[in-house]
């Protein structure tokens, strides 16, 4: 069947011409795409044939304007692509055709930010028009073919397969004002995002119902991504670097600050590095240090301060779904509690970016802008006034991670609160990937020549061999694994942690290693296992184990 560009009329699939409107026919082009892993958010707005009933087609047609305006927006701000705009719906992609390390986060914090706005639409649109506004959203990651479809008056970049087709179907599963995921995306990113478990859906064409996951928010604290559930180990082959951490939590009680950079390429263990670190302080007596932490993300570099609204949310008790409002009722009472000067609210709401109307006044009788004078200087001082509250500065640990993403008012930030640890309690380890490109790069120099003995470096190396058989032993207690194979896996890790445990997934997932009880056991088919040589071998190995029909993703 051919359908006619101009009426919509189904057409034999050999005719020339419209039998309906007598227009030439284009015969369809066939599908060119590629297979990509990809994560597929679809959003929709609830009750819209209802809304449309109610309201003139003008007010409607304003009232979707505006809604689409604030949908690509929020898509735009983590780096996705809007790849189809309906009547009332949008559907965007993430990992396609530009794909990133955390493209499932990006999606889901869209989504979060998608609701958000919303909620603040939807005031407006129920003053004006008297009408109810909602938004649904549901997220899928999967593979699917992204390709150009359409044919010569239309043609758009979309999302092809089951992929696309689930999200869509958990979107219609979503209660109004929420984000429902699939267990794809949920393994991905569930220890960034606290959710509500949604049990099964069953999906029309779907031969297993499909489970699900309400996102409630981000966690204040997020975990990592890293690791394999069920592989554990000890800080293997770090005693120097875990040695130098502890004794400046040591200094703390001595009221000694310091400030130390972590530096390395991905997977060495920087993350792991900062978990044995804040297990050796929770093991402290109390009072034990404060710990704050918090990291930079890949989309950030646009967003002034936002490791810094991390850090002050959790400080004065707000989470990242609280609305402005909120936030600022809970910076004045903690302004309250601890003492502080009213005068430096406007301050402390600008981190958060939550200024209300008397802030931005006040800000806007100051001069200068930058963070170096002016409004700048200013949070500078509030932030050191509130560690002295109450006459004595509480020891703190603040950890700030992945500042190779940062933007750059946050790092000026860290330089100007790093001169407080040549004075006061407070270790500050700033940890990043050694890109000299980034603009983190110079700050590590910057600290050093002016804190001097205050400051420490920390350059991550891959483990040696020794400690790499030893991470590996302790990961996986095997009998009976074969030499052979126990020498591939430490070789082609080349003694980054990350690809070792990427290998040992692979194996699992693969069926030569299997779990009986609290053991693992190799089957016999590793003896066939060929062992990847690098992380983008273990990706191509699991792509192999895919039907024949999915295994182009490759390319």
């Amino acid at each position: 069947m051919q359908t006619c560009p101009r009426c919509g009329f189904e057409n034999a699939g050999a005719a020339k011409f419209c039998a309906n409107c007598g227009d030439a026919l284009t015969p369809a082009k066939p599908v060119e795409g590629e297979r990509r892993f990809a994560t597929v958010l679809f959003a929709d707005v609830a009750r819209s044939t209802a809304m449309a009933e109610q309201l003139d087609p003008e007010d409607f047609a304003t009232i979707m304007n505006g809604a689409f305006a604030f949908m690509n927006k929020s898509v735009s701000q983590f780096g996705g692509t809007v790849s189809r705009l309906m009547g009332d719906a949008v559907l965007a992609l993430f990992g396609a055709p530009i794909a990133h390390e955390d493209d499932a986060e990006r999606a889901v914090r869209t989504g979060l930010e998608m609701q958000q706005a919303a909620r603040r639409y939807a005031a407006g649109i129920k003053a004006q028009h008297g009408v109810d506004f909602e938004l649904r959203v549901g997220i899928n990651t999967g593979t699917a073919v992204l390709a150009f479809v359409g044919d010569a008056i239309r043609t758009e970049y979309t999302a092809l397969g089951d992929t696309a087709n689930v999200a869509a179907r958990l979107q219609s599963a979503a209660e109004p004002g929420t984000v429902l995921i699939s267990a794809d995306t949920y393994r991905l990113v569930h220890p960034l995002f606290d959710f509500r478990p949604r049990g099964t859906i069953a999906m029309k064409g779907k031969s297993e119902p499909v489970e699900s996951y309400e996102v409630t928010g981000a966690k204040a604290v997020p975990g990592s991504t890293r690791g394999v559930e069920g592989l554990s180990s000890p800080l293997v082959g770090r005693d120097r670097e875990i040695g130098l951490l502890a004794d400046r939590l040591a200094d703390l009680g001595k009221g000694l600050g310091s400030v130390v950079a972590v530096i390395g390429e991905a997977g060495l263990g920087k993350s792991r590095l900062m978990a044995e670190l804040r297990d050796r302080r929770d093991a402290l007596p109390e009072p034990r240090p404060l710990w704050r932490e918090s990291r930079a993300i890949s989309y950030g570099q646009a967003i002034p301060y936002y490791p810094w609204r991390q850090l002050g949310r959790q400080i004065v008790g707000a989470d990242d779904m609280d609305a402005a409002p909120v936030v600022r009722d809970k910076i004045a009472a903690w302004v309250e509690r601890l003492g502080l000067n009213p005068t430096d609210i406007p301050f402390y709401e600008t981190m958060l970016a939550v200024e209300g109307e008397q802030s931005r006044l006040a800000l806007a009788a100051m001069t200068g802008d930058s963070v170096s004078g002016g409004v700048g200087s200013a949070i500078v001082n509030a932030i050191k006034t509130a560690m002295h509250a109450g006459g004595v500065t509480t020891p703190y640990v603040m950890v700030m991670d992945d500042l190779h993403w940062s933007d750059s008012a946050t790092l000026e930030l860290i330089a100007q609160v790093a001169t407080l640890a040549a004075f006061e309690p407070i270790l500050l380890v700033v940890i990043l990937r050694p890109d000299r490109k980034a603009a983190s790069w110079p700050l590590v120099d910057r600290l050093q020549a002016s804190l001097g003995s205050s400051f420490s470096r920390i350059d991550l190396e891959p483990l040696d061999a020794t400690a790499s058989g030893e991470l590996l032993g302790n990961l996986l207690h095997i009998e009976d694994l074969p030499n052979s194979i126990r020498a591939q896996i430490l070789e082609r890790s080349e003694g980054n942690p990350f690809y070792l445990e990427e290998v040992l997934r692979s194996l699992i997932d693969g069926g030569q290693v299997v779990r009986e009880g609290e053991h693992w056991r190799a089957t016999r088919s590793i003896l066939e296992a060929t062992i990847p040589d690098t992380l983008a071998g273990v990706l191509s190995a699991r792509i192999d184990r895919l039907p024949d029909s999915t295994k182009r993703v490759a390319q």
